[in-house]
């Protein structure tokens, strides 16, 4: 459409009530990949450090996680 006919459909629309909106969105680009799911890797990286860390804590307690725990037999 040629910038005349532009200027002119937006005075058309102006005139019944409408407005032109423009959203503009940014975030950072590994938040966008995180988001999106392309960075899988990573969150299976993530998450194998959060039960490595979470382990660590427990002897150091000297609680035992509860995947490890023998059953009782009850």
């Amino acid at each position: 459409m040629r910038a005349g006919g532009e200027k002119h459909t937006n005075r058309y629309f102006a005139r019944l009530g409408f407005a032109a909106q423009v959203t503009a969105r940014s975030t950072p680009t590994w938040a966008l990949h995180r988001r999106l799911g392309a960075d899988e890797q990573t969150s299976t990286t993530e998450e194998i450090v959060r039960r490595r860390r979470s382990l660590r804590e427990r002897a150091r307690h000297g609680l035992r996680h509860p995947e490890v725990e023998p059953e009782t037999g009850v």
